[in-house]
């Protein structure tokens, strides 16, 4: 997330970022449903936001200024980096 959010736009290649998200979508998925099957809710929602990121920023073929600002709001409108760094 951090990597995301601090790119500029200004035609960097986010090819790392790309197949970390990639390769940790799998992951993150499991952890949001085992959230929800313990009836961690809060923690299972963070999971789901971070989830809908990862998939969002793994599936973007060509890196345009526009998607990774795409990407950016959504980290922000989500609180995301806040709400992570609380768990």
């Amino acid at each position: 997330m951090l990597g995301l959010v601090a790119k500029t736009g200004q035609q960097e290649d986010w090819a790392y970022e790309r197949e970390l998200a990639s390769s940790l979508l799998g992951d993150t998925r499991l952890y949001r449903m085992a959230a929800e099957e313990r009836g961690m809710q809060p923690l299972a929602d963070v999971m789901g936001d971070l989830e809908l990121v990862l998939l969002q920023a793994s599936m973007a073929d060509q890196p345009t200024e526009a998607s990774l600002h795409q990407l950016q709001r959504l980290i922000r409108r989500r609180d995301l980096l806040t709400k992570m760094n609380g768990y």
